[in-house]
């Protein structure tokens, strides 16, 4: 089974944290169970913030993680929700999450970003010389503050820190990942390969 860490970030679109959460979470049960099938979980998935604390995403909504990044102690892939509007302090209100990753991609972990978390990947220097996108209207910005980075905000999906998902492609990286055995869903027709 593949772990699967899920950030949770203060200040964070919290659909693009729970959604992926929930694709992965949901992966090889929800179909199954619909079907009559015995459920097939294919990931296990933690979801970690900070300190271990409730995040507080944009708007009134807060969000409750399983435990700290510091307590995690199995991941095959970190996916990173968006870091909210405000690019300039996403720095100051994460740093404990840009060491981690080093120390997680170090030791083979895959990581995946949405929109704006792209920006804590690029913090790490794991994507200077490398390709990588981000929503168009903040990719001038990302510029600015990475530019080792090739910044391409057309791309919808890209390889870095060996995969990486936009938020609407999530099912994509599931079946990318989920080597085993093809999707069952009869409307999916062949293995999507990012």
């Amino acid at each position: 089974m593949t772990d699967v860490t899920v950030l949770f970030l203060d200040d964070t679109f919290s659909s693009t944290a729970i959604g992926p959460m929930e694709v992965f979470r949901h992966a090889g049960s929800l179909w199954n169970i619909l079907t009559g099938s015995e459920p097939d979980p294919r990931f296990r998935v933690t979801t970690a913030s900070v300190d271990g604390r409730p995040v507080r995403c944009d708007g009134a909504i807060e969000i409750k993680p399983d435990t700290a990044i510091t307590a995690v102690r199995k991941s095959d892939l970190i996916f990173i929700p968006t870091t909210g509007l405000d690019i300039e302090h996403v720095l100051e209100r994460n740093a404990p999450v840009v060491p981690w990753l080093r120390r997680w991609h170090k030791r083979g972990a895959a990581i995946a970003s949405v929109c704006s978390g792209v920006g804590l990947i690029a913090a790490t220097g794991m994507l200077d010389g490398k390709r990588a996108t981000t929503h168009w209207a903040i990719a001038d910005k990302f510029r600015e503050l990475y530019p080792r980075v090739k910044w391409m905000p057309e791309l919808m999906v890209n390889r870095y820190c060996r995969r990486s998902v936009q938020r609407e492609n999530a099912l994509a990286a599931v079946h990318y990942l989920d080597a085993r055995k093809p999707p069952t869903n009869p409307l999916v027709q062949k293995k999507t390969t990012l």
